[in-house]
């Protein structure tokens, strides 16, 4: 589902300069990273990190609506 979530933003979105290329690819890369660490490492020490690492969840909304800014529609076709 990640992939083709993906795959569907590369579909219909286009960056308007190199940055907002790079940035894209490091959100992925770390969305990707948070995964297979929130899957393979150790659980959360207390409630109180599990609670500021969920909070702290919604910097990558933030970062995904910076990433919109930067971008612009693809042309049907």
């Amino acid at each position: 589902m990640f992939a083709a979530g993906i795959g569907l933003v590369l579909s219909v979105n286009r960056a308007r300069d190199r940055m907002g290329g790079v940035l894209f690819w490091l959100f992925v890369a770390t969305l990707a990273g948070v995964h297979l660490a929130s899957v393979f490492g150790p659980s959360p020490p207390s409630v109180q990190v599990l609670a500021i690492s969920g909070l702290l969840g919604w910097l990558f909304v933030a970062w995904a609506c910076r990433l919109d800014r930067d971008c612009t529609a693809r042309a049907p076709g």
